[in-house]
């Protein structure tokens, strides 16, 4: 699931550059937010199977998790402020005193570039994740209650920031930073957390049930696509038809959580070993995912700059889009590649440093 939802990252990021058929841009963006509020369903999901029935003092807990984002974050908060300036040929390079103003900047609010908000959230999530844990066993034998109100709660949210009142009751944008702030995944997470906990009579329940579960995922995956459609075709502006808050998208997050939920599981089910083509890809892409993920913006911009883009994709627009993913896909890569193989792979791709391997000389295998 984290890697699928990686790779529907990269693509809605590299599907927005493109002057592709009208109305599509958009409506992939509509899908693409379903990767937020995944990733923290899943987060959310690891974190309370790793640590069920393990007591861990929340200052072993927070050394051990934020020293696996927070090095990662200031890393590349600072290398996107300096690349977008030094990419910019239209204007002077700043001092390194600007440079660090800026950088600085782009530390506190996550917008270093327009993707690396989510290891703000990311931090978040452990840092209270001690508090999550306490509400689900505080709330024992009313998870159905505790899930109503975060349903409650994630709709108010949204119906606050999709309300267009909200600015003058503020007197400032809640869209500014808020939608950074924890309370906004709130619904997300505690399904992560009741997943874990329930595991294994939700999976049973899934399995008994699997016709109603599809088809109210389907249908709440519909209802929003229908949503963006018809307020596309009224001449809403982008910004609410398209918007990650949009009231309406709701039913379509949870529902395309749910069916990829249960491809995952599908796929689970039959993967045996996992030696596979498939499980090989799984494997091989987790370890990069989050390098991907923390690249794949630079290299957007390098393949447009590198690349003749126009000249190369221009006779087959509709494809344009799913090509230049893959093009991008395979450049990130490359990098993660070398990064892994750096003293730096820590503060890079937040992994240890992989091996090179070498080749066996004929002798050697002999």
């Amino acid at each position: 699931m984290r890697v699928a939802l990686f790779t529907l990252v990269v693509a809605t990021h590299t599907h927005g550059t493109t002057p592709d058929v009208a109305g599509g841009s958009g409506l992939l963006a509509t899908v693409g937010h379903t990767t937020r509020y995944g990733f923290v369903a899943i987060t959310v999901f690891v974190l309370f199977l790793g640590y069920s029935g393990r007591k861990v003092s929340p200052g072993v807990f927070w050394r051990r998790r934020f020293g696996q984002v927070v090095l990662p974050y200031l890393v590349w908060s600072v290398l996107y402020t300096v690349f977008l300036v030094w990419w910019d040929d239209s204007t002077p390079m700043p001092g390194a005193g600007e440079l660090a103003r800026d950088s600085v900047g782009s530390i506190l609010t996550g917008d270093g570039r327009y993707h690396l908000y989510f290891l703000l959230i990311s931090m978040q999530i452990y840092l209270l994740f001690p508090a999550l844990q306490w509400l689900i066993h505080r709330t024992a034998g009313h998870h159905l209650e505790l899930l109503a109100a975060a349903v409650t709660l994630q709709l108010g949210i949204f119906m606050f920031f999709d309300w267009p009142g909200a600015t003058a009751v503020l007197g400032w944008s809640p869209q500014l930073h808020l939608w950074k702030a924890f309370p906004m995944y709130a619904l997300f997470a505690v399904i992560g957390a009741l997943l874990a906990v329930h595991f294994e009579r939700i999976d049973a329940w899934v399995r008994a049930n699997m016709p109603v579960v599809v088809g109210v995922a389907v249908l709440g995956c519909a209802y929003g696509l229908v949503g963006h459609l018809r307020d596309a075709d009224a001449g809403i502006d982008s910004t609410r038809h398209s918007s990650p808050w949009n009231p309406q998208f709701l039913p379509l997050f949870v529902g395309a959580l749910v069916l990829l939920y249960l491809v995952g599981m599908a796929w689970n089910d039959r993967r045996g070993s996992g030696n596979g083509p498939v499980g090989r890809i799984v494997s091989y892409g987790a370890l990069r995912a989050f390098g991907v993920f923390a690249v794949h913006p630079m290299m957007i911009d390098v393949v447009y700059r590198v690349l003749p883009v126009d000249w190369m994709l221009d006779p087959i627009p509709r494809l344009r889009s799913a090509i230049l993913t893959l093009i991008v896909l395979a450049a990130s890569l490359l990098v993660v590649e070398v990064a892994l193989r750096t003293p730096l792979s820590s503060a890079l791709v937040a992994r240890p440093r992989q091996p090179v391997r070498r080749r066996k000389t004929a002798h050697q295998a002999a």
